[in-house]
């Protein structure tokens, strides 16, 4: 199994549609995938996520 450290990148890029981004994740989907708690809190300061 192979284990993946992902960026806020390809996560934002997944969210938004791009084809190579979306394809990767599709790949790593079946693997071990983490993400720091920085990407995280990138993530959470996003204002995709928050609601208004």
């Amino acid at each position: 199994m192979s284990k993946y450290c992902i960026d806020t990148n390809i996560i934002v890029y997944t969210m938004n549609g791009l084809k190579p981004a979306i394809d990767f994740m599709k790949k790593a989907q079946d693997e071990e995938i983490i993400y720091s708690v920085i990407v995280e809190a990138e993530l959470f300061s996003s204002s995709k996520l928050i609601d208004r």
